[in-house]
């Protein structure tokens, strides 16, 4: 399934980023359980890279897109999957992705519609598709927005959401799905314990 974020649904900063992380499909329940793993990466192969850009308007339908291309947008999109999973909580020792940097997709400040500075990509074709990204990505940070951008701590989803409550410690891309999930878990789990002992118990010696 390819995301399409309604406009105003989240930040405009955080659209097309939120949209580019969930091209890889990590949900395993309920009509996801049987999905094969190939069909799990929306960028499986440079026709569909070539297909998610152009659907976008990042990139003109004459323009090439190479296997290169593709491995490229796939580090990218990981690297931004594991830093939006830092803001989860989800990865313990921080992301793997910190520190890293993306030299051959170099960042220009232009001026743009009303002479207003923004920041953009130096590049054409796809790496300036993905430089694009990249430029969404860095002014939400700006903007204090790339924090609400998550990974459902859902070990059975991890989809990309933007957590719209007011605390910004929403866990869960929706509760009424992951959450209710965990707390059904949970409470079996819970259950489970308090009856073991009873089971256990031993006949009072006579």
């Amino acid at each position: 399934m390819e995301q399409r974020i309604p406009e105003e649904e989240v930040p405009e900063e955080v659209r097309l980023v939120n949209e580019f992380l969930n091209t890889l499909d990590l949900e395993t329940f309920g009509e996801h359980a049987g999905k094969r793993e190939e069909e799990r990466e929306g960028l499986r192969s440079p026709e569909r890279l070539k297909a998610w850009l152009v659907g976008r308007g990042l990139l003109g339908e004459d323009e090439p897109v190479d296997e290169a291309d593709r491995e490229l947008a796939v580090r990218v999109r990981d690297a931004l999957r594991s830093a939006a999973a830092a803001n989860s909580g989800i990865a313990d020792q921080g992301s793997y992705a910190a520190g890293l940097g993306f030299g051959d997709l170099p960042l220009v400040v232009r001026l743009g519609e009303a002479s207003k500075p923004e920041l953009a990509s130096a590049e054409g074709g796809v790496r300036g598709a993905l430089g694009r990204i990249l430029a969404d990505a860095a002014v939400a940070s700006h903007k204090g927005t790339w924090a609400r951008l998550k990974i459902c701590n859902a070990e059975d989803c991890r989809w990309a959401y933007y957590d719209h409550s007011k605390s910004r410690t929403g866990r869960w891309c929706a509760m009424e799905t992951c959450g209710n999930r965990h707390k059904t878990r949970r409470y079996r789990k819970r259950r489970k314990g308090i009856d073991r002992p009873a089971s256990r118990r031993r006949n009072p010696a006579g």
